[in-house]
């Protein structure tokens, strides 16, 4: 009993760990992505906002959307904030896995897998949700700006 409490424990300490990592780190490295992603494409940012308290947006990029010059920078940049942390968060999966790999210890074994779990669900939230946010923003930037190529 005393060690199921403990596991329990354990578990829900490693959840809140990765939460608190989802909230204030994915964050700053989803606007970079988008940021590093309009300075590539020439588009003119204007403002970068942190909100990381905010439950509806947590952060977002101001542009100026008349740098836009193609359709394919408007994706580029709208796409860039999810698929990058994603691919941020799944090199530390994988470097945690890695290191985690040769643990013998059973409650530390359970810790390691409640980390990798919560930082597989975090890659997974990042990549579907710059999917999403990538077509759906893109779309009405393009329709806004008329942009034919």
């Amino acid at each position: 009993m005393e060690t199921e409490a403990l596991h329990f424990a354990l578990f829900i300490g490693a959840l809140i760990f990765c939460s608190t990592l989802f909230m204030f780190v994915s964050t700053p490295i989803h606007e970079l992505m988008h940021l590093c992603a309009a300075k590539l494409c020439g588009v003119v940012v204007t403002e970068v906002k942190l909100l990381q308290f905010s439950l509806v947006r947590m952060g977002y990029i101001v542009v100026d959307k008349k740098s836009f010059k193609k359709k394919s920078h408007v994706y580029f940049v709208h796409f860039a904030g999810g698929i990058g942390s994603g691919v941020v968060f799944l090199i530390s999966l994988v470097v945690c896995f890695y290191f985690f790999r040769n643990v013998q210890d059973p409650i530390l074994n359970e810790l390691y897998s409640a980390i990798l779990f919560a930082l597989g669900i975090i890659v997974a939230s990042e990549v579907v949700g710059g999917v999403i946010e990538g077509v759906f923003e893109s779309n009405k930037v393009i329709r806004a700006l008329s942009l034919e190529n």
